[in-house]
């Protein structure tokens, strides 16, 4: 049994898209400040926060991501969201 696990690329489109219209502005204010505050570890600090979130929120959209792979890999969403929101994403 492998533990690696791909996500398509056109199911990572969709759920950056969803993600994109779904999480309030309030909620990417408060990503954009960690990232500032935390620099690269800012998905460390939150695993249990912002990365919570967005796992429940993927959910509730109906991704069919594995649990393990959307634990290691929701930030990369994020960040890709980010990029496409605001222009750029560049942790200090």
């Amino acid at each position: 049994m492998s533990f690696y696990f791909e996500l398509k690329p056109e199911d990572r489109e969709k759920a950056i898209r969803y993600l994109l219209t779904k999480i309030p502005n309030e909620i990417w204010n408060d990503i954009k400040k960690s990232i500032d505050e935390s620099g690269d570890a800012w998905y460390s600090e939150e695993h249990f926060g912002i990365g919570l979130y967005v796992r429940n929120l993927l959910l509730k959209g109906n991704f069919d991501i594995n649990g393990i792979f959307m634990d290691t890999y929701w930030h990369e969403l994020i960040e890709e969201a980010i990029k496409r929101k605001y222009g750029s994403f560049n942790p200090e």
